[in-house]
Parts: C-alpha cells; structure tokens; sequence
C-alpha cells in the first residue's frame, strides 16, 4: 500500500490527529496545495469542481486537474446534483490520477444550492444518497464526503446522513461545523460534532474556524475528531501545518515569511509557471495580500499591487516589502 494513499494516511489517526488543507475556490490550486503538502499537511483537496464542466471537458475545468497524478495526496472534489453525472466526473477524475474522491455536500453559496448540489444535498436525502451509492461503485477509489451539519437552526441533518454513507463505503467524512444558513457566520459548533463522531467507525474531520493551537485543540476536544481541515486558516500562513504538528514554532507572521522565504518564493514562482505570465496575475495577488495581511505597510503594500501588472514585479515588490 502506498505511503501516500487515502487509506494509509486515516491509519495515522490511531498515533495523532489529522490536519488537512480544505477546499476553496480560485485558492486551494496545484501550487498552493504543493506548499501545504510540503509544509505537512497530511492531504489537500483540489477546489470544487464541476461534475457537469469535467464530463464536458471544459478546458479551465481540466486545467484545476492539472498535475493531479503528480499529487499523490491530494482528493479531487466534485460537485453536482445528478448522481449519474458525478458517477462519470468521479470516473475521469480517477483517469486522470486522483488519489481520492470527496463529494460536495457543503458549499452554500446562492449559486450552486440553486442547482440543487452542495449544501441543497441536506434537504434532498434520497438524492444525497444516490450520489454516494453511484460514485462509490464507479471508482476503485476511496470515497469521502464534506458536509455541513444540517441546513438551518437547530437542523443536524449530518447525523443520520453520514452513517447511511459510512453503511454505504466512503472512507471518512468532513463536517463543517456550521449549518448552511450560518455560511461562515457565527460560532462553529464543534460540541455538535462529538454525538456524530461516537456513532461512526470511519475518521470524522472537523472543518470551521481552527486558525492555530488554541482553535486546533479545543476542535478537536468539543468534536471528539480525528482529526482537522484548515481552509482560511492557511491562507497566508502555509506553515500553520508544521506549527500544529509541532515540527516548528508558533512563531510571529513577518518571523515566519523570513525563516522560509525561499519556499514561499518558490509558491509564487509555481503559480507563474501553473497559469502562464498574464492569467498568474489574479491568484498572485490574492495569495501575496494573504501573505501580507496583518503586517506593517501592508495596506501599502497591497495598494501597489492593485498598479503593478507584471507577475515578476509582483514578486520583485513582496522582496522588498519582507526585507
């Protein structure tokens, strides 16, 4: 068995807790989850990707895939409503090298609840399960699914919904501690999780707020997990990782952007090289105002990308914005 396939992996948490990178759109791409997985987290997920965009092969959509059989610890996510269609996504995602498949059933933005997918999948039961049964046949992949706890006050659809799914073969499930209606508002009720999580046999990941070793173990001992998933908690701070493995110091940001200088260059320098010079500029200014935010000078420093349009000037001004 391979040392860095799914399988393997939720076997590390009989010796410690797992920490992953979550998925999030237009951030979690190939050179971001590459600084994760360097940086220790145990497994990253690709953003969400269209069941519907991937079976038609649209180019962007088989772009986010790219290098994925280079990733082997990294899920792909799907989304959608059709559990014949994500069926089919999950089979090309697995053609083109995935080492996992998770199932969307969390997203709660407008646009994609609209389509009956993501966090809509609560209150759809009966389709919720079809998706799961479907992919689960159609892949010689381990199966995951990323949910929320229900979708509105007081509504833990997740808990009778993950044990039909464990009865029905996925491998872990990730539960985002929040119901649909809260989006990212509020407290995640990591209490909620720790009944859900006594009744499965499978790892349950907890998802929602955990940004350093406080959050991280209070998660994990309200959630009774096995472990965590670190999405905004990342952003900026890759190193969040090996802080939480206790492989480096919870040391102050700037201290931190000095000490491993080269391997956030190296994160800049692969996003150039992943979506060529002029379409680099978009993500390189998200993830270098993540890489600032909180600094001195930083609102200054932001303010000059927004007028800068060449990627190596981008990374010229960080140089001198960290010295």
């Amino acid at each position: 068995m391979s040392e860095t396939g799914l399988d393997y992996i939720l076997k590390t948490v009989h010796c410690r807790p797992i920490i992953a990178l979550a998925p999030l759109a237009g951030l979690t791409d190939h050179p971001f989850r590459k600084i994760c997985t360097r940086f220790g987290a145990d497994f990253a997920v690709t953003e969400m990707i269209s069941s519907e965009a991937l079976i038609r092969r649209v180019p962007k959509t088989l772009h986010m895939l790219k290098y994925v059989d280079e990733e082997p610890r990294t899920l792909v996510q799907i989304m959608g409503s059709s559990p014949k269609v994500m069926a089919e996504a999950a089979k090309i995602a697995e053609d083109l090298g995935a080492m996992a498949i998770d199932i969307n059933m969390g997203c709660p933005e407008k646009r994609i609840v609209s389509q009956g997918a993501g966090s809509a999948l609560l209150k759809d039961p009966e389709r919720a399960v079809q998706i799961v049964k479907e992919v689960v046949k159609a892949v010689d992949l381990p199966v995951t699914v990323k949910i929320r706890l229900g979708w509105g006050h007081g509504e833990f659809q997740a808990k009778e919904l993950v044990k039909v799914f464990e009865n029905l073969g996925i491998k872990m499930v990730v539960i985002h501690a929040r119901t649909r209606n809260q989006m990212f508002r509020g407290t995640p009720n990591w209490l909620a999780l720790s009944s859900i999580s006594q009744d499965l046999k499978i790892p349950l990941i907890a998802n929602g707020d955990v940004v350093n070793s406080a959050t991280f173990k209070s998660c994990l001992s309200q959630a009774k997990a096995q472990g965590v998933m670190i999405g905004r908690g990342a952003l900026g701070r890759p190193w969040i990782f090996s802080q939480l493995n206790a492989t480096s110091n919870e040391a102050p940001k700037e201290e931190m952007l000095h000490m491993h200088k080269d391997l956030i260059l190296e994160h800049l320098h692969s996003i150039i090289s992943f979506y060529g010079s002029h379409r680099a500029i978009t993500p390189l200014r998200l993830h270098l105002s993540w890489y600032s935010k909180g600094l001195k000078g930083s609102a200054k420093f932001r303010e000059t990308l927004t007028r800068t349009q060449s990627p190596s000037s981008m990374i010229n001004e960080f140089e001198k914005f960290i010295v």
